[in-house]
């Protein structure tokens, strides 16, 4: 499978899990909102930190921070970002792709922080 296919199956994942986005909601919303704001900062870091692996072309600190960022969006049930994160360390053996997947990633990141944010929105809507 090219990687543009990867690319298009992972397109069709849900961006969200809502029965673990339901879940975490039962932690509260404050708790919830703590949670994701220190998602959205070890989000930020670990795109740094990809950024910087490829400028430095290692792969190792690549696959690193694919993998640390997929921890974390699958504990936040962020389906699409995971299966993204997945590819970006499947990827470490292959330089030469990394701007383009990384391209992608971050795109699929914003999707996935749009989508959460508006159900915590709407969560909040209905209290």
């Amino acid at each position: 499978m090219t990687l543009e296919a990867h690319w298009q199956q992972i397109r069709e994942t849900t961006l969200l899990q809502d029965q673990m986005f339901e879940e975490h909601l039962e932690l509260g919303k404050e708790v919830l909102s703590n949670i994701w704001n220190t998602f959205l900062k070890s989000a930020e870091d670990q795109i740094s930190l990809l950024h910087q692996a490829m400028a430095d072309h290692s792969p190792e600190r690549w696959q690193e921070a694919a993998h640390s960022y997929k921890g974390m969006a699958g504990n936040l049930g962020l389906a699409r970002a995971f299966e993204a994160a997945e590819l970006l360390i499947k990827s470490s053996h292959d330089p030469k792709s990394w701007g383009m997947l990384l391209a992608h990633f971050v795109d699929i990141h914003k999707q996935s922080v749009q989508a959460f944010e508006a159900s915590l929105l709407e969560a909040s809507s209905q209290t």
